[in-house]
């Protein structure tokens, strides 16, 4: 379960750093690196990249609790708690890339199979 947990972290941190990235690119260095009481306008893929760590922000802090509940409840099945944070990282990672890209309903389904794997890591609580 740590593993896949530092793998979640690693996976949240790419999304934050991915429109922060774009934001960059279109401000430069200096500016970047100044007040930025301006924000630039994203664009449709920094947009979407924006809004997916959104998502991801309101989803991965679920993620977190669950995998840390797994490790400390004994009777945990451990077993379900992992194949449910496989799934939810899984989803997840396809998740920015497909909204990125604009792809509509792949998108949606990669959203669900996260909540998939959020349910799957909350059942193997009880």
């Amino acid at each position: 379960m740590i593993t896949w947990l530092l793998i979640g972290i690693a996976l949240y941190y790419v999304q934050v750093f991915a429109p922060a990235t774009v934001r960059y690119l279109k401000m430069g260095t200096m500016e970047y690196l100044g007040t930025r009481d301006a924000e630039p306008d994203l664009g449709a893929v920094g947009g979407r990249l924006q809004r997916a760590l959104r998502n991801m922000q309101e989803n991965f802090p679920v993620f977190l609790a669950l995998g840390v509940a797994a490790l400390a409840v004994s009777s945990a099945n451990m077993g379900q708690a992992i194949l449910g944070a496989q799934v939810f990282v899984a989803s997840r990672a396809v998740y920015p890339v497909l909204y990125a890209l604009g792809v509509p309903v792949l998108r949606s389904l990669a959203a669900v199979g996260g909540w998939l794997g959020l349910i799957l890591m909350a059942l193997a609580l009880i």
